[in-house]
Order: structure tokens, then sequence, then C-alpha cells
């Protein structure tokens, strides 16, 4: 389970006891961090209101973070924290990539070692060997994502030493070359499999083959964009792993 109302703002001890009741003990979810720590500047939207496009001076504050989104967690969600995700916004003109990766150093530094974090990139400029490393040294998730602007699960894990972290997260969002706002258009009301990606359910099993040697899980999210529905999807994944003898 993802939990994504998290990005747009920290959620409450009220709203994360709420949450917990409702799960099982020790079933675990990943969550989004809040993007006022993730976004290198304010989107040119309105809704950014006197901060529009301006750059973000809480953009990677670790101190904001583990006041904010990780102190309410570890007080009322603790048995239930997976990876916290970092979705770092696409951008026409990304920040540049030596300069992001100081700004991660920087975060992944301050933070304490019972933390497990990820991070998700949205612009392929920003994924570079060095940006691994880091990531690799802090034992931090690279988030691999089925994304329209980034390379696909399969092109991502073939890269040297992809796979970052003791766990393992992969979020199954858009194909290539579509936007949300079509697919949100041609695949209403997500109630049947109307685009199947079978290259992205390929692309599944051989992470699960990869992650095997893991310490931690391998978390595989889905979005009704994906592929038109998002349990159908799960169900047919489910399906593919059993018929490859994978075990989960």
């Amino acid at each position: 389970v993802g939990i994504d109302r998290s990005h747009y703002a920290p959620l409450s001890d009220e709203d994360l006891q709420h949450y917990a009741a409702q799960l099982p003990s020790g079933f675990r979810c990943v969550l989004k961090v809040w993007d006022e720590i993730t976004s290198p500047r304010f989107p040119d939207h309105p809704s950014s209101g006197s901060r529009r496009g301006q750059q973000n001076p809480n953009f990677m504050n670790a101190s904001l973070f583990l006041e904010a989104v990780a102190g309410p967690l570890q007080r009322s969600f603790r048995d239930h924290m997976g990876p916290l995700v970092l979705e770092i916004p696409p951008s026409r003109d990304p920040i540049p990539a030596q300069q992001f990766e100081k700004s991660l150093e920087g975060f992944l530094e301050l933070l304490p070692s019972d933390l497990q974090v990820g991070v998700e990139l949205r612009n392929r400029q920003l994924l570079r060997p060095r940006y691994l490393d880091l990531m690799r040294a802090h034992r931090a998730i690279h988030v691999l994502n089925f994304w329209t602007l980034m390379p696909t699960v399969g092109e991502q894990l073939a890269l040297p030493g992809i796979l970052t972290g003791p766990a393992a997260v992969c979020r199954l969002l858009l194909p290539p070359r579509t936007s949300y706002a079509n697919r949100k258009r041609d695949l209403s009301p997500f109630d049947s499999l109307q685009d199947p990606q079978p290259r992205m359910r390929a692309d599944i099993i051989q992470l699960l083959r990869k992650t095997e040697h893991l310490q931690g899980p391998t978390y595989v999210l889905v979005n009704n964009k994906a592929e038109g529905c998002a349990p159908l999807s799960i169900r047919a994944l489910a399906e593919s792993i059993c018929g490859a003898g994978i075990a989960t």
C-alpha cells in the first residue's frame, strides 16, 4: 500500500492513528514525503501564491523533515512505516545534477539510521552514477518507476548498481510518452484493463528475480493509469509471479 496524501501536507498523529487502526500488525506502507521538502522550486502555478516559480528554501531540509514528517510517523505509525519516498518533481528546467546531489547528500547525512528513505526521480538527467553511489553509501533506495519521461523499469534495472538499498520500491504510474490528464480521460472509470502493458509486467518479474537477495521486501505500487485498473493489474502481476515460480 502506498500513501500519497502525505505528499501534499504532513499527516497528523490523529490521521496516522486512524490508518494504523485499520492495518494488521507489522503491515508496512510506503509513504510519500511532503513536497515542501522535495521540490527544488515552487510550481509556476497560481496555487503557489506569492512563491510561484521561486526557489524553495526548504528543499532537502532535514530538520523540517524530521520534525514535520518523521516525528508523527515515529510516534503514531512506527509499526507500519515502510520506505519514505522523496519524489523529485519533473521540470523542463531541472535542478543541475551536481547541485541536486550535493543537497541530497547533505540531507541523507543528517538522517538517523533507523529511517528508510527512497528517492523517485522524474527527470532522467538526474539518474547518474554519482547519484547512485551516494544513495548506496547511505543505504537509501532508488525508487524505480514506470513513468512517462523516465527510462522503463527494465532499462533502469540494466544500469550498474541500480539497487542501492536493503529493500526495493517500484511505482507503476504512466506508460512512456503519455500524460496524466490523457490517461485519466481515456481510462476512466478505471474498472478494466484497457491498455495492458506486457513489457511492464515482464520487467516486474525481472525486478523480483534481482531483489531476491535483498534483506528487505520489494514494494510494487500500481496506479490506475498504468493499465486502466490498479486492482486488476495487481491480480495480473500476482498471476505472472506465481507462474514464474518466484517465492513471495
